[in-house]
């Protein structure tokens, strides 16, 4: 038997492969504290969440704008079908030898496996590193963005290799585990989506069709703000501390039973708390309830909410894509037909890309990130949500 599938027992698994990875001459030449956050013991801070499902639970059904993500995201019938193209046998479905090697169907895992549980991981920079790459900025200066560009590389080299080691922990005679690290979301879409559906054909921003930042909201790990950007909010000793860092996801089919009581920590996304999702992530729906549970205070009391992410974005794309503090879109954005999705707004990618694009192809290490550096460093907290919110995703992700 493997690792039971707690986030208590994910949690640390992962952390143990992180601190493992931080020994290795590999790495330990080229990290410092500074790069990740810590905990009080000196000791790398990992955040996880889960979900099981069924496998005929369909991940995206109406998700495609609040959680940004493309037009044709793989589910879970992608990722075993990339899994069975990796490790087809000589014996088929029925159980007879072939002179072929024949991938399993999607029809057959759901045969032979009664869930599957999705898990986000998120390994949060260090605050210091934030407030440093932030406080020029605040200060209407220049930050250096080839420092930021050189850091995040390094957490997303130690993400990477954290999750597949962590996955094989996972395994276990009964169980098929998919690492969804960058060379496997690049390879599912490389390789069983068609090409009709990737790049500019699967929608804005949308390299690869696995949403890292989708799968963190379905499961809970975080909250998306106005920015698009993914974040969460705890408290701890009495003080609110957000979180933010490089995503990874690992999927794991299995024959245990489907939890639907939240044990464990792992939820199962019911349609209500898909539709509390779904007004959490759309900035026009200003319900104070509502309000009240989101960590971003973009719509803040009396119009004074917060908005530092839009002033501080050097693109536009924020300020194009962003509503007013009543909820509704400028003039000259609300007839921009062509940027609504079933009467949502899209956002401005393009705009953020271009800028972008254009700076990084003169400057290789160049790196934008304010919008998520300026969030993390000074934008306005809010104790309620920080306090409640796990709670409030327990009580809605629950079947019973």
């Amino acid at each position: 038997m493997g690792t039971p599938i707690t986030i208590e027992n994910i949690e640390q698994v992962l952390k143990d492969r992180v601190a493992e990875l931080l020994e290795e001459p590999e790495y330990k030449t080229d990290f410092n504290s500074d790069v990740y956050a810590l905990d009080a013991d000196g000791n790398p801070i990992v955040k996880v969440a889960a979900a099981n499902v069924s496998l005929e639970y369909d991940l995206w059904e109406g998700m495609r704008n609040p959680a940004s993500i493309g037009c044709y995201p793989a589910g879970m019938p992608e990722f075993w079908e990339y899994y069975a193209h990796r490790r087809k046998r000589n014996i088929d479905e029925t159980g007879r030898y072939s002179i072929f090697q024949i991938p399993r169907s999607y029809e057959s895992a759901s045969k032979e496996y009664n869930r599957a549980v999705i898990i986000s991981v998120m390994l949060p920079f260090s605050h210091n590193l934030i407030k440093t790459y932030a406080r020029p900025i605040l200060k209407r200066g220049e930050a250096k963005p080839y420092a930021f560009k050189k850091t995040y590389d390094k957490v997303n080299r130690i993400i990477n290799k954290a999750v597949t080691r962590a996955a094989v922990d996972l395994m276990n005679a009964e169980n098929v585990v998919i690492p969804l690290d960058d060379d496997t979301v690049k390879s599912i879409s490389r390789e069983i989506i068609p090409a009709s559906r990737q790049g500019a054909s699967h929608g804005p921003c949308k390299d690869v069709n696995v949403p890292q930042k989708s799968i963190a909201v379905l499961v809970g790990l975080g909250q998306l703000g106005i920015s698009r950007m993914l974040f969460c909010d705890e408290m701890s000793g009495g003080e609110i501390v957000r979180y933010t860092g490089p995503l990874r996801s690992i999927v794991i089919f299995d024959k245990d039973r489907l939890e639907t009581d939240g044990r464990g920590g792992v939820i199962y996304p019911t349609q209500a708390w898909r539709e509390f999702l779904f007004r959490l992530t759309d900035f026009t729906d200003i319900d104070p309830e509502i309000d009240r549970f989101r960590f971003c205070s973009y719509l803040g009391e009396n119009g004074n909410g917060c908005s530092q992410c839009v002033q501080y974005c050097p693109s536009g794309a924020q300020p194009s894509s962003a509503p007013g503090k009543n909820g509704k879109y400028p003039e000259e954005v609300a007839k921009q037909s062509y940027r609504f999705f079933n009467d949502k707004l899209q956002f401005d990618f393009a705009r953020c890309l271009e800028d972008r694009g254009q700076m990084a192809s003169m400057i290789p290490e160049w790196a934008c990130a304010r919008c998520i550096t300026i969030c993390a460093a000074s934008g306005i907290r809010k104790e309620f949500p920080a306090a409640n919110y796990r709670r409030k995703t327990a009580e809605l992700a629950s079947a019973q």
